[in-house]
């Protein structure tokens, strides 16, 4: 395991038919000492993507967003990836956040298995 999670939002199929997907569908992040745990999204999609994050768990420039949105440009742009640390209390606690990711692509919301998460384990 890992004090990081990958998740990278790409579409499957073609056309009309295309869907919006968050591969790996979940991921667990695990604290050892203290280090930081974060969190780093990748678009590969033809289009942004919009990637709403549950409050109290982030910290963003030194404060906690409650909750907020991250946008993420087409793939090969300049901003196609974030990376997000964990708050500190939020890394101190053991559970399952989930998140949702809207795919301009698709004009829908992306699915892991059900709607992606991430999970803090100590």
């Amino acid at each position: 395991m890992a004090t990081t999670a990958v998740f990278r939002i790409l579409t499957k199929g073609s056309g009309g038919l295309k869907e919006a997907r968050v591969r790996p569908p979940s991921d667990i992040v695990i604290k050892s000492g203290s280090t930081t745990l974060t969190i780093d999204f990748r678009n590969r999609t033809d289009e942004i993507v919009n990637i709403l994050l549950p409050g109290g768990v982030f910290d963003v420039g030194g404060f906690q967003a409650n909750p907020f949105i991250i946008t993420l440009q087409k793939k090969g742009a300049a901003n196609d990836s974030k990376v997000v640390n964990i708050d500190a209390s939020a890394a101190n606690k053991s559970a399952v956040h989930s998140y949702k990711v809207f795919c301009h692509e698709t004009f829908s919301f992306a699915q892991g298995n059900s709607d992606p998460e991430f999970i803090i384990e100590n």
